[in-house]
């Protein structure tokens, strides 16, 4: 279940996402020189793990951006659980990322030499969200082989998104105007698991909150802590 909970924040980099803005602003900070720390804790407001993201560089291309930035999570021991320097793109409104490279180092133990095959369809975010608006599902399919022979299939699932609501958010790092999403997230493999999300995101910032339940009870959460411009 641990790895499932740090798979959720994951993911929040694993999917492309669909924009309305042309430099892809409203749901990731994109201004360079940006640096956006994030903890997570779980039920008992015990840390769990702690990112540090950094936007290196901006830069024109055609219909859009290219970005590079670097991004660093440890576990609450101070392991390192994803790091590295990636870039993205946004093109016409749609942001892109490598996700491939976000997934989890736990998750990925015992695959070394493995062949992974990942496939992703689109996540939506709208350009002018309203409390009630339903959005599309969005999955994520993970394939283990060795030798040709298939070894491991896991699929991400994210069901029943939402607008919940416009509010403000207050974390460590200050007092935001968000957009409220719900959804479902399914793992399916070898065992299936679900948990139930809500996040809070601010334009130009990101996700500044995130909250996992179980059958209606808080399993974890993650905070923006710092944010830097």
């Amino acid at each position: 279940m641990k790895n499932f909970k740090l798979s959720i924040f994951f993911l929040l980099f694993l999917f492309p996402i669909i924009l309305s803005a042309q430099d892809c602003s409203e749901y990731f900070p994109i201004n360079e020189g940006a640096v956006i720390e994030m903890k997570s804790y779980n039920e008992k407001d015990k840390l769990q793990s702690e990112s540090k993201t950094t936007i290196l560089e901006k830069r024109k291309i055609g219909n859009g951006y290219n970005y590079k930035f670097e991004f660093d999570s440890k576990d609450a021991k101070g392991k390192d659980v994803a790091k590295g320097v990636y870039e993205a793109r946004c093109e016409d409104g749609i942001f892109y990322i490598d996700f491939s490279k976000f997934v989890p180092q736990e998750q990925m133990k015992g695959m070394e030499n493995m062949e992974m095959k990942i496939e992703s369809n689109q996540m939506e975010f709208p350009s002018n969200p309203q409390p009630g608006m339903k959005l599309k599902d969005s999955q994520m399919k993970m394939e283990a082989s060795a030798n040709g022979m298939l070894l491991m299939t896991m699929i991400f699932e994210t069901k029943d998104r939402k607008i919940e609501a416009l509010e403000k958010i207050t974390t460590p790092a200050g007092t935001f105007d968000c957009v409220k999403i719900s959804y479902t997230m399914e793992l399916k493999s070898m065992f299936s698991m679900s948990t139930e999300t809500i996040e809070w995101y601010a334009p130009g910032m990101g996700m500044v909150r995130s909250e996992q339940y179980k059958k209606g009870k808080l399993e974890g959460y993650s905070v923006l802590t710092n944010f830097k411009e």
